[in-house]
């Protein structure tokens, strides 16, 4: 009897152990019957993806990362208002940690996510976040990073 069955209380089998192998790998037959087919650029359609929903109502969507924050015309996402720099946030996949992370580009006003403060965080579907005076919801879609 091993240690693990003697201290979780497991009584020893009696009968005889069949002498049977285990099966190869190459011995197995998987079917799937509906395969899930991975969606196109084209396919997906607006609400496929990563999405912010501002407060306003409006929602921004994207297939791709990264992502700029700020109030610079040239962000991906431009939020007009004094609280907000110029370059404010940088939405990521970190491939270390294998998720959508967001970090502050050295803002005046920082970052925050579910309404604390942070510099680099992780982000998760229904996150809340605050840049400068403006809030916005983080949706996940279905974002499948396809590798840098």
């Amino acid at each position: 009897m091993s240690k693990l069955s003697k201290l979780f209380g497991a009584k020893p089998n009696k009968e005889k152990q069949s002498e049977e192998p285990s099966p190869r790998p190459e011995d197995i037959t998987l079917f799937v019957t509906n395969p899930v087919q991975p969606k196109n650029a084209e396919e997906q359609g607006d609400d496929f993806g990563l999405q912010f929903h501002l407060l306003t109502g409006e929602v921004k969507s994207f297939a791709n990362l990264p992502i700029e924050i700020g109030r610079g015309e040239a962000n991906d996402i431009n939020l007009e208002d004094d609280s907000v720099s110029a370059t404010h946030a940088r939405i990521y996949f970190d491939e270390r940690v294998g998720s959508i992370c967001i970090e502050d580009q050295h803002s005046l006003n920082g970052i925050f996510v579910n309404t604390l403060p942070t510099s680099k965080n992780i982000l998760r579907d229904g996150d809340k976040i605050k840049i400068g005076n403006l809030e916005m919801t983080f949706k996940d879609t279905g974002f499948i990073y396809q590798g840098s």
